[in-house]
């Protein structure tokens, strides 16, 4: 594995590449938009740590509108009974989707799905009040569990070892 920092505009980026274990072709990764040398450094050496224990995550476009309905939902129905598919889809296109749903896959986070699930309790009904803790527990707090979206890292890990993404 090869890697380092260099100088992009008025910033600093950082650069790897390694074996692409499916391929065993090389992989080349980059970031840029650091403001100091210093800054690039340490997240370089954050996503070498991340490749090391294989939580390293490659960019992507995918958003989680198209993860969930083009790729989640089709691999589960099968496996689910006609009213949990049609409650998973409504929940899916009601509260997830437009709240979510434009976001890429990767940019989704712990911090940004605790501030849906206190969107979704202070006004998530249609008549603009809060929908019940218990509500959003049983709805949309478990699909979101059932992804394992609690973090992009393990989103994408999952969906990969799934074999549900290129």
């Amino acid at each position: 594995m090869r890697g380092g920092t260099r100088r992009h505009g008025k910033g600093w980026g950082w650069f790897f590449s390694a074996p692409d274990p499916a391929t065993g072709k090389r992989r080349f990764y980059s970031r840029n938009g650091f403001p100091t040398k210093k800054a690039a450094q340490e997240a370089l050496s954050a996503e070498l740590a991340r490749f090391h224990n294989g939580a390293f995550v490659e960019p992507s476009k995918l958003t989680v509108e198209a993860f969930l309905l083009e790729q989640w939902l089709p691999a589960v129905e099968g496996r689910l009974r006609s009213s949990t598919r049609a409650n998973y889809r409504t929940n899916l296109q009601v509260h997830i989707i437009p709240a979510l749903g434009a976001l890429k896959l990767q940019r989704l986070t712990a911090p940004r799905i605790a501030s849906f699930y206190s969107e979704l309790l202070a006004d998530g009904r249609r008549d603009g009040k809060g929908l019940a803790p218990k509500t959003v527990r049983n709805n949309v707090s478990s699909i979101l569990t059932k992804l394992c979206l609690t973090d992009r890292a393990r989103a994408i890990m999952t969906a990969r070892e799934a074999g549900l993404t290129d």
